[in-house]
């Protein structure tokens, strides 16, 4: 059975129970090949009732490149380009993004770890991956939209994730400019935009993205313990997302957030962000800025009133404080 009839099984089942001769129709390989899918499907947890139809009872927890695009492309009104690919296990996800985009990968490929062994933040830093518990992907953009700033993108993308989580959790996604999502006072996702050029022509731009999801309090190592937090821990006792179901919303969140106005985008990120108003100090690759954060500008950069009253405009840098 081949990937694009997988994925139609999967957005047929997503959407309700059906027939065995819809499902052929649907798919257009032979039974005997949609039975062999069940029954793998079956070995690695999924759960189907039969009696007059086939019904999609029980998922795993589970990444599989097909159920997140078809439950993406199943609650999309606009055409969803995105190409998925799950791995096990990587060293950075968005490592393997910019191979393939240096391999001439075309944009909207979405590559999904279970684990990675050496996840990636800010300025170098570590992101603790581990299997099973978090959502950790990154996507190839399309290098056009550079020409928006590379600020635009990460505030879009960081508005597309929240959007996604609030769809699927009882919770309220703060935005910590420039790249973390935070519930009350901790960090539950961080966002790395990357981008490679050659000529001073932007060839490719990544972005990586972590959602700490199933973890528990005894999940988070070292000082990460006291900063961080997860949708588990955050959802009031109910049960997080499954992570599946969660690709999903972001993939469809992104094609929205990318393809609208940034004015738009702009606005909602204003409402969600933790520094407006806040007296903050920001640092930046010629030095440190202390003022109060009055806005976000059209370019995606931060507006800041410093000490001595001047507007400063501030295009990237690293907030090390910002009351909440």
């Amino acid at each position: 059975m081949t990937s694009a009839a997988l994925e139609q099984l999967f957005r047929r089942l997503l959407a309700g129970p059906a027939s065995l001769a819809e499902i052929v129709d649907l798919c257009g390989c032979p039974l005997h090949e949609i039975e062999n899918e069940i029954s793998v499907l079956s070995d690695m947890g999924y759960r189907f009732e039969r009696g007059e139809t086939l019904s999609l009872v029980q998922r795993p927890n589970l990444l599989v490149a097909e159920e997140i695009l078809a439950g993406a492309r199943r609650t999309s009104d606009m055409e969803c380009p995105w190409r998925v690919l799950v791995f096990r296990e990587t060293a950075s996800s968005s490592d393997v993004v910019a191979r393939e985009a240096a391999a001439g990968a075309a944009p909207w490929l979405a590559v999904f770890a279970e684990s990675q062994t050496a996840g990636r933040g800010r300025h170098g830093r570590v992101w603790q991956s581990r299997p099973g518990i978090g959502l950790w992907f990154s996507v190839l953009l399309d290098a056009g939209l550079m020409g928006d700033g590379p600020a635009k993108i990460t505030a879009s993308v960081a508005v597309a994730v929240a959007e996604a989580i609030e769809s699927l959790c009882p919770v309220h996604c703060g935005i910590k400019w420039p790249n973390d999502l935070w519930i009350r006072e901790k960090k539950v996702c961080g966002i790395l935009t990357e981008a490679t050029a050659s000529g001073g022509r932007v060839q490719s731009v990544v972005a990586g993205i972590g959602v700490n999801v199933g973890h528990g309090a005894e999940d988070f190592e070292g000082e990460v313990n006291a900063t961080a937090t997860s949708l588990r821990l955050e959802c009031g006792g109910g049960e997080p997302p499954r992570r599946a179901e969660l690709a999903s919303a972001i993939l469809t969140r992104l094609c929205f957030c990318l393809a609208e106005p940034f004015e738009s985008v702009r606005q909602r990120w204003e409402e969600r962000c933790l520094t407006l108003g806040r007296a903050v100090t920001i640092e930046t690759a010629t030095g440190f800025i202390h003022g109060t954060v009055e806005a976000m500008d059209e370019e995606g950069c931060l507006i800041v009133r410093d000490d001595y009253g001047l507007p400063r405009v501030v295009r990237a840098g690293e907030v090390l404080h910002a009351p909440v």
